[in-house]
């Protein structure tokens, strides 16, 4: 019998994180002697009131979003802001400190260390891992509209684009939906989708801080991870491209170009491109980061010929 009941308890706790509540054990047969039991022997532990975790390590932040939805007390309940950020696997996105929920009008009180944000209606669309989550274009908004900076906004769109978790179709026409007064974010959010350029979603943080220096140097805004190719079918990406001119810039991070194979690698394929006619110039995170004015100079040198002084 005892065994049958452990087994029932595994098999609930595997669908759910190791997440249960009280009822949910009830259901299944565990009297409130056995739970209490258990507790005081430290098995479990009670994140929530009638909501325990199995086991005795720290919660993740995943069973603290699981626990929480079971303590709101309704199926109406999604994770939202930095928490559908995280699920979503955003970068930018500093992890969050605690749970936040979007609930229908029939939720408990909010938690103790949740915060919950009530709507007249919620309709679960999307799951993250077995969660359900905001959509994507509903989490970059709520991010537009909090305290991050345009930098990590920035870097928190294009990881969704990178990651097709929508495309800039669905982005533009969210966004003309949400376009009238009183809804917060929608003018970052929208700021962020002009200032993109053309070609596909950047693929580092480095590539979005050098776009920042083109813009911020004035030239016409170039195509990003722009395909080349020649007549021996030989291909290549190049990050930054200004296709009529010929002219591109490469940048250097240290996840993909700092071991000797890989400046190799790197110095073949550039050769390969100028042998096509393509100019290049290469930035690293020093000349991005900690020599932004000098870069600009050398930006506008490579499309304009002149260096300034």
């Amino acid at each position: 019998m005892r065994k049958r009941l452990d087994r029932r308890i595994q098999r609930l706790a595997r669908r759910q994180n190791n997440v249960v509540s009280r009822s949910e054990l009830r259901d299944i047969g565990v009297s409130d002697w056995m739970i209490h039991y258990r507790l005081e022997r430290l098995h479990w532990q009670q994140l929530h009131r009638g909501v325990y975790l199995l086991g005795a390590a720290a919660p993740t932040l995943d069973q603290q979003i699981v626990a929480a939805r079971k303590a709101a007390g309704t199926r109406e309940c999604m994770a939202a802001d930095d928490c559908a950020a995280y699920l979503w696997d955003l970068d930018g996105v500093p992890t969050p400190k605690h749970v936040t929920l979007v609930v229908g009008p029939k939720s408990e009180p909010a938690p103790k260390g949740v915060t919950i944000h009530r709507t007249g209606r919620v309709t679960v669309r999307q799951f993250r891992r077995g969660i359900p989550v905001t959509t994507i274009e509903e989490t970059l908004l709520s991010l537009a509209a909090s305290d991050l900076t345009m930098n990590q906004l920035e870097r928190a769109v294009e990881s969704a684009l990178l990651q097709k978790h929508t495309n800039e179709f669905q982005m533009w026409r969210f966004i003309a939906k949400n376009s009238r007064p009183g809804v917060r974010g929608i003018v970052r959010l929208r700021r962020v989708m002009t200032a993109r350029p053309n070609g596909r979603p950047a693929r580092s943080v480095l590539e979005i801080f050098a776009m920042r220096l083109v813009r911020r140097a004035g030239v016409p805004l170039p195509v990003r991870n722009y395909e080349i190719a020649d007549v021996d079918g030989w291909q290549a990406e190049l990050d930054l491209v200004w296709i009529e001119l010929m002219k591109a810039i490469e940048v250097d991070g240290k996840a993909f170009h700092s071991t000797a194979t890989q400046t190799r690698r790197d110095r073949k394929r550039q050769l390969r491109a100028e042998a096509l006619g393509w100019s290049f110039l290469r930035l690293t995170w020093d000349d991005v980061v900690n020599h932004p004015e000098a870069t600009i100079a050398r930006i506008r040198g490579l499309l304009f010929g002149v260096v300034a002084a």
